[in-house]
């Protein structure tokens, strides 16, 4: 839950701007279903998702280390997502839940400004 606070002012401005996203991301997020996908898909426990989902914003040293890299991410002027976004904590969830033996990420800068991203588990 710790996360959703996380850079709260640019989020919040961002809300405003987007009353209909807003609603649509509350919505999910009093659901979880966010969470109860990845635990199905996963074959993990719904808590375990969520624990996973905070899990960087709850370890200090971790926490550290994005607060450390935000700026490079500032840096690299994407404009795609908020460093703390859901998406990326989501990517994160699902690599702990799964513990691939393998991960290739590969990205599309084709799609700028808004590149996607793929996580090949094994």
């Amino acid at each position: 839950m710790k996360r959703l606070f996380i850079n709260l002012p640019p989020r919040f401005a961002f809300a405003l701007r987007n009353p209909g996203y807003l609603i649509k991301s509350l919505l999910r997020e009093a659901l979880g279903t966010d969470e109860r996908f990845l635990a199905a898909i996963s074959s993990s426990k719904l808590k375990a998702m969520s624990d996973y989902l905070d899990e960087p914003f709850r370890d200090t040293k971790f926490y550290s280390h994005l607060r450390e890299s935000e700026p490079i991410f500032r840096e690299a002027k994407i404009t795609s997502a908020d460093f703390y976004a859901k998406k990326v904590a989501l990517q994160y969830a699902l690599v702990r839940a799964t513990k691939p033996e393998i991960i290739l990420e590969t990205a599309s800068p084709a799609a700028f400004p808004r590149p996607t991203s793929f996580w090949l588990c094994k």
